[in-house]
């Protein structure tokens, strides 16, 4: 919705409330990012930098950056590694690669791509008849 009023603002040359709405919207974030844990919060932080910077507020802009690198290097320690096994038949496994394994090799990275990117693959409705 903001995105909306910002535009709007700008194209009524209203620049003081195209800089209080990023500003808002800024602090806003900056607040969430307090509530949440260390992935979200960098997330948050993201949208609050960016937005103190089309704000022309370039030294909040600055240390929220250096907040959001804080709060990536935590969400490294609150990962945890996650493991699934899923067994494919060899038939299974065969029938894919005689789909996706050509004689040429750019070919075949070209299939292979195709077959792991969002939205394809006979390979995930294996999964999930697995």
């Amino acid at each position: 919705m903001t995105s909306y009023l910002i535009k709007y603002y700008k194209r009524t040359q209203q620049p003081n409330d195209v800089k209080r709405l990023h500003t808002t919207v800024a602090r806003a974030f900056e607040h969430a990012a307090s509530l949440g844990n260390a992935m979200l919060a960098s997330a948050f932080l993201q949208t609050s930098m960016d937005a103190y910077r089309e704000a022309g507020m370039q030294d909040d802009s600055r240390r929220i950056r250096v907040l959001m690198q804080e709060k990536i290097g935590q969400a490294g320690a609150e990962m945890v590694p996650m493991q699934a096994e899923i067994k494919i038949s060899f038939d299974d496994m065969e029938k894919f690669l005689d789909q996706v394994v050509t004689d040429d090799i750019g070919t075949s990275f070209v299939r292979i791509a195709r077959e792991f990117s969002y939205g394809g693959s006979r390979l995930r409705k294996l999964f999930k008849r697995h």
